[in-house]
């Protein structure tokens, strides 16, 4: 019998850095027959003497492996003879000493014994045994249905059985990993078995065979070693499965909580004890966590303002809000006594928290800026028996024409609020509705929010204190997440009256001309980039911060200066590179290397900053559609079309990448029509019309380098490029080009023809060639395979009684008219009138009344639902002749 192999190796090269170097793919486990050698008997696995006895060889070899190893031997207990035996006796235990690297191995699991098990790739490829359900090492097997009715009464026979508590369910799950793990050490042993025995085999064949045998006899002994490391992680694993179901036993049956059984459930194993030493303590630390969270969130609600306590008269009395610094106050209170919390209940429960300034110079700042509000009645000084509220922190911001702003630090209080959304004015629309030669004026509101009033009854939440004084915001303030949209609410009232009176009313932030009708930056932006562009010198060190600040200035001219964005994604991305945290990193210093140089040096160009966007909106734009199949790309405009097939190193490409690439070349193709226009791009790739309209992007950098080029080529050419993806149901004609169309045989005659042609012959019922597509008859047989109502190919079909309509392909004409010759039918042919063709002689004696010259017209002919155009109808001379077979 032929030696069948067990496995198939492969070795991997050691430039490869895994950590396993050798991959081997369990193929199967025959009988024990294959185990063996050719020509010799299966050996059977036996040993030669106990293990308990202390002159066996295997106790030798154990303690010479230990001793090679460099691990100490546990010594042998002391062996007490019994009076009853005058033999003198030896012991009969003998310890194997604990190899420290399995220990570790196994104890790791006990640090987490209820997370989900997550085995390694080795492992997985180890334990995939064909087979290892008929050993008990598969999946759990499911309750009996029948069964699981009688001990869950609840559940249908006919649905899945399941345990009838939370606590049965939990121990079931618990139990279920636990067979997991067994089963994948199952696995395991019967994998470590095939390779024990093949080891065998090879250190019988050593002496032979000689260095091939030893090179295999050392990789098999390596895999051994990886697999048993892969036993102890799974025997730690249904160690830790077991002791947690073991513990869950014992807490079912307690009084404790869902959570505190949970917390003890998720304690590190220690296998001295069930639960370990510290589980007590663990536990009270748990429980009072939990217990201040829920304080904290009772303090929080009660700092809305909405609470109400009952009084000594069953009269209800508003709870005042606290400030959120008192919190910690108020929870130490709340642990030495809940009667002391209750009897506070219907007392003020909040006390100013004043501003602490230490600089003496930002101290006398801050209260001048206090006076000026007062002086501007922006706030108001609040009196001593009425200093209960939500306080916030008050500070200042430096404004950019060089004075202070003050802020008040709201963020608590806008945890509690919940912002609409707010439509601001955009610098897209700003250009929409500019136009050349309106006339421009300045209005510029000095402290913008202060214009807006706030009901004196929500002006408590606004509080804050400072050097002994307590103040309220009058106005609204700074910071607030409602100010944004209740400041645009309120303008755009303001402002209606003026919008009546045909006035163009809008926020601008940018500098406006008129006389040429274009958008562009101020001088004195220009200047503030180019101050912070002055800073990356090649070999600085920059903080992250002032690199955030340029990210800053480049997007704010994204929408102004034309390319912008195209030539920011390149800074974006080398930034991106550094992985560092825009909110945690801001000192931290980043080197300027030439590529962020070369990055740079389109926005230190003067010309390029000073250029414009034209104003005014766009109001009509030339469509193109384009689309790319793994064939080839296919593009339309105003129904002509054109197309082209992949070579060279596009074919095989990604299909995002080629749809980028077929508008590229659809641009080009149509350029002499769409040069000076605004373009619009249709494309069923929503990536495709992303990377265009974004100017690129972060995510691939072949996209990204590709749509630089688009961009690159087409600013000069067109007024405006935009792209816009549409499905792909919506864009047949490029979808047809793309893939090697149009089809000689599905050009399809207009409808309006089609009804001049039913009125001078009669109407038709029969379409003899057609498709879904371009038939003008209920009736039809189709030449392709789309479930035609009268069957596929009309020449090999009986046709039926009634006018026939027949507009084949070129192809089949003389076939066509040499059938009519010799049946008795009736038929409308629509072919060209090419008096040089051999068919041609052949329509003359079948005719049956004048033929028609069908009126030249660009859509005479189209595909894809009327949107591909016929390049050159009127070169076909389509003629309409009215045939009819011989009488017999």
């Amino acid at each position: 019998m032929t030696h069948q192999p067990l496995l198939t190796q492969t070795i991997g090269s050691p430039q490869s850095g895994g950590s396993d170097i050798i991959d081997i793919d369990i193929l199967g486990s025959g009988s024990e027959s294959d185990l063996a050698p050719s020509g010799q008997e299966p050996t059977e696995l036996r040993t030669d003497v106990e293990l308990g006895a202390p002159s066996s060889n295997c106790h030798m070899i154990i303690a010479r492996a230990a001793q090679a190893l460099g691990i100490e031997m546990p010594a042998e207990p002391a062996h007490v003879p019994s009076l009853f035996d005058d033999t003198p006796g030896q012991s009969s235990q003998v310890f194997v000493p604990l190899l420290a690297d399995l220990e570790g191995i196994v104890t790791k699991e006990f640090a987490k014994p209820s997370e989900a098990h997550r085995w390694s790739g080795l492992c997985r490829r180890l334990a995939r045994v064909h087979g290892k359900e008929r050993i008990g090492c598969g999946p759990a097997p499911p309750m009996d249905q029948a069964l699981g009715a009688f001990l869950s009464p609840s559940k249908s026979v006919l649905g899945k059985a399941s345990c009838p508590s939370k606590n049965t369910k939990t121990m079931d799950a618990m139990l279920a990993k636990l067979h997991g793990a067994m089963a994948v050490h199952g696995q395991l042993v019967n994998t470590g078995a095939i390779l024990a025995l093949y080891q065998r085999q090879l250190t019988e064949r050593l002496g032979e065979s000689g260095a091939d045998t030893a090179a295999e006899l050392h990789q098999v002994s390596t895999l051994l070693v990886k697999l048993m490391k892969e036993q102890a992680t799974a025997m730690g694993r249904a160690t830790a499965s077991f002791w947690v179901a073991r513990r869950h036993l014992w807490l079912s049956q307690s009084q404790l909580s869902g959570e505190d059984r949970t917390c003890l459930l998720q304690l590190p194993i220690v296998p001295s004890a069930m639960f370990g030493p510290n589980a007590s303590d663990m536990l009270r630390q748990a429980q009072e966590a939990r217990r201040c969270a829920r304080e904290a969130s009772t303090i929080l609600r009660q700092s809305r303002g909405a609470q109400y306590s009952r009084g000594s008269r069953g009269s209800a009395q508003r709870a005042p809000s606290i400030a959120p610094d008192d919190l910690r106050v108020q929870l130490d209170a709340n642990r030495r006594s809940r009667s002391a919390r209750d009897r506070r209940s219907s007392k003020p429960r909040g006390s100013p928290t004043y501003t602490v300034v230490v600089d003496p110079q930002q101290f006398q700042v801050l209260a001048s800026e206090i006076s000026t509000l007062l002086t501007k009645k922006a706030i108001r000084e609040v009196k001593c028996d009425q200093r209960t509220g939500f306080y916030s922190r008050y500070f200042l911001i430096p404004k950019k024409d060089g004075g202070l702003r003050p802020i008040l630090d709201l963020r608590s209080l806008n945890k509690f609020l919940r912002p609409l959304k707010c439509k601001m004015l955009t610098v897209p629309r700003v250009r929409q509705a500019v136009l050349p030669g309106d006339w421009f004026a300045t209005i510029d509101l000095k402290d913008a929010y202060f214009q807006i009033p706030i009901w004196e009854g929500h002006r408590r939440y606004l509080r804050f204190a400072f050097a002994g004084k307590t103040y309220e915001f009058c106005v609204l303030p700074f910071g607030i997440s409602l100010a944004p949209r209740t400041f645009t609410r309120c303008m755009d009232a303001v402002l209606g009256p003026l919008r009546q009176e045909d006035c163009t009313v809008e926020f601008l932030g940018m500098s406006l001309n008129a006389s040429t009708g274009t958008l562009s930056l101020t001088q004195k932006r220009q200047a503030t980039i180019k101050d912070c562009l002055s800073l990356f010198r090649l070999g600085a060190r920059v903080p992250w911060k002032l690199c955030l600040r340029l990210l800053g200035l480049m997007a704010a001219t994204v929408h102004i200066v034309p390319l912008a964005l195209l030539h920011m994604r390149p800074v974006q991305r080398y930034f991106r590179r550094l992985g560092l945290c825009p909110q945690k990193d801001h000192r931290t210093m980043v080197l300027v290397t030439r590529q962020l140089r070369s990055t740079l040096l389109w926005w230190e160009v003067p010309d390029n900053l000073a250029q414009g966007n034209a104003l005014g909106p766009v109001l009509r734009r030339q469509v193109l559609s384009s689309d790319a199949s793994l064939v080839g790309w296919g593009a339309v405009h105003e129904g002509r079309g054109v197309q082209g097939r992949w070579t060279g190193r596009w074919l095989g490409q990604h299909i995002n990448l080629l749809e980028l690439q077929a508008v590229f070349l659809a641009l080009q193709h149509f350029l002499p029509v769409l040069r000076g226009r605004h373009v619009l791009v249709r494309t069923d790739s929503s990536v495709a019309a992303a990377y265009v309209n974004r100017q690129g992007g972060l995510g691939s950098l072949r996209l990204c380098k590709l749509a630089h080029l688009v961009w690159e080529w087409a600013y000069p050419q067109f007024l405006s490029l935009r792209a816009m993806h549409v499905p792909g149901t919506s864009n047949l004609a490029a979808d047809c080009l793309s893939r090697g169309g149009p089809l000689p045989g599905e050009w399809r005659l207009n409808p309006e023809i089609v009804s001049q042609i039913w009125a001078r012959f009669g109407v038709a019922v029969i379409d003899l060639f057609a498709s879904r597509e371009n038939t003008h008859c209920r009736l039809f047989f189709s030449i392709l395979r789309d479930n035609p109502p009268l069957g596929v190919d009309a020449m090999a079909h009986q046709w039926p009684q009634g006018l026939l309509y027949a507009f084949p392909p070129f192809s089949l004409l003389h076939t066509l008219l040499q059938r009519i010759q010799v049946e008795e039918v009736d038929v409308i042919l629509v072919a060209p009138n090419w008096p040089q063709m051999i068919w041609f002689s052949a329509i003359a004696p079948l005719l049956q009344g004048q033929p028609w010259e069908l009126p030249p017209r660009r859509d005479l002919l189209t595909q894809a639902q009327g949107t591909l155009l016929h390049p050159f109808p009127q070169g076909l001379r389509l003629w309409a002749w009215p045939l009819r077979g011989p009488s017999f």
